[in-house]
């Protein structure tokens, strides 16, 4: 009930902006069935793009192509010859792929080659967002009916075809695709997935599988639903450094989509207490503190030379913060004996809380602080929901483990 309050919630989330394609070039056709070539470079504003139409009014060349070039494309429009000016299309933008058309100091933009913009019009044609959700819904379902191989197989599929689609963003756009809700939507799994296959290699134990497999499909059907703006932006201005963009944003984010794994173990623990599975979630809260630290610390780095500080509790910086409390006091408890596996799962839960309103709240709930880039509106009220019942879950819980030790005395 409470994973489904959760799906509900986010899938009411909505983009500040929801225009496809903002902020992107758009010489290509992308919904077409075959990709064309189907819009002109402006000549003096390089994020202007004009329909073929204007070809019919134009008395000058307006746009980036040499007036050859121009010439011809006009008089092909204006015949009606649609392969010549395809033919005469892809002439022209070759002119121009892969050439820098925006330089900063630390990262520049370059025209997406013929080759990313096939991969842009494959990626936007076939639903592979879908197809990841029937796999990791199948290999779910497998792991309940205690099919393990067959679970297996179907996991792995899953996994390949969600790499699969990071790869694809990542060469389409040219950076890590963690730069908004909607790319670290579909990041975040992959990471819980990843993590789950090392950890089932090493303790043999399928839980982890199953729980990475649940987290996957709730993310990705929350991505289908939310009406998250599924636009390949360019990442934005304050985003604008491959380094950092890899280093920081890809170590915190990570971090998430492990502790929402060792969320979900943890209320695993307290409905079937299992050994097992609080060794699970320890070795999780372990990964993430070691990606969530060192991934804020170079973020605070990185603010620096933005900025030009290292650290003003901004909403973001706080809730990090904030979180990273929470979990080095959860293991510190752990490992000086304070606190049992009971209390290291209510910690991987009471941690889970802290994570989704770092990912969530402060960007949709606060709306406010230099981490603009990440903001957006709507699903409040489900998030307070889920929130308020995952509460009565654990106050449920402890009240029957109360009752339990009454009743032994």
């Amino acid at each position: 009930m409470r994973l489904l309050l959760f799906l509900l919630f986010i899938s009411t989330l909505g983009a500040e902006v929801p225009v496809a394609y903002q902020g992107r070039f758009r010489p290509l056709d992308v919904n077409a069935q075959e990709a064309t070539l189907e819009m002109l470079p402006d000549r003096f504003v390089v994020s202007h793009w004009h329909p073929l139409n204007e070809l019919q009014d134009s008395k000058g060349n307006f746009t980036a192509y040499p007036d050859e070039i121009y010439q011809r494309l006009r008089a092909a429009y204006l015949q009606g010859d649609r392969q010549e000016l395809h033919k005469t299309l892809e002439e022209a933008y070759a002119s121009l792929e892969g050439k820098p058309y925006e330089e900063g100091s630390t990262n520049t933009l370059y025209f997406p080659t013929q080759g990313q913009l096939q991969a842009e019009s494959f990626y936007t044609r076939y639903p592979l967002i879908l197809g990841c959700i029937v796999l990791y819904s199948a290999a779910l379902l497998a792991f309940v009916l205690s099919a393990k191989r067959t679970a297996l197989v179907l996991m792995l599929s899953a996994f390949a075809l969600h790499t699969f689609i990071l790869a694809l963003r990542c060469y389409i756009l040219g950076r890590p695709p963690v730069s908004n809700m909607q790319e670290t939507i579909i990041y975040v799994p992959w990471i819980s997935v990843l993590a789950s296959l090392l950890l089932r290699l090493i303790f043999k134990n399928s839980l982890v599988l199953a729980c990475a497999c649940l987290l996957a499909v709730a993310l990705l059907i929350i991505l289908r639903t939310s009406g998250l703006n599924p636009a390949l932006e360019n990442v934005q201005a304050v985003l604008n450094s491959q380094y950092w963009l890899t280093v920081h944003v890809l170590m915190v984010v990570g971090s998430y989509g492990i502790f929402l794994l060792s969320g979900i173990l943890g209320h695993f623990y307290l409905i079937r207490n299992n050994e097992e599975t609080a060794k699970l979630i320890l070795q999780t809260l372990y990964v993430g503190v070691a990606l969530l630290i060192p991934g804020t610390i170079l973020g605070g780095v990185w603010a620096a030379q933005s900025w030009g500080r290292f650290w003003d509790w901004d909403p973001k910086e706080a809730w990090a913060f904030i979180s990273i409390c929470v979990y080095l006091i959860v293991i510190h408890a752990y490992t000086f004996h304070r606190i049992s596996y009971f209390g290291l799962a209510v910690g991987a839960i009471l941690g889970f809380q802290a994570i989704l309103f770092t990912w969530y709240g402060v960007n949709y709930i606060l709306g406010t602080g230099l981490h603009s880039y990440g903001f957006g509106n709507g699903g409040e009220i489900y998030y307070y929901i889920f929130a308020a019942l995952d509460i009565c879950f654990l106050i449920g819980i402890w009240i029957l483990r109360k009752k339990r030790v009454a009743k032994n005395y």
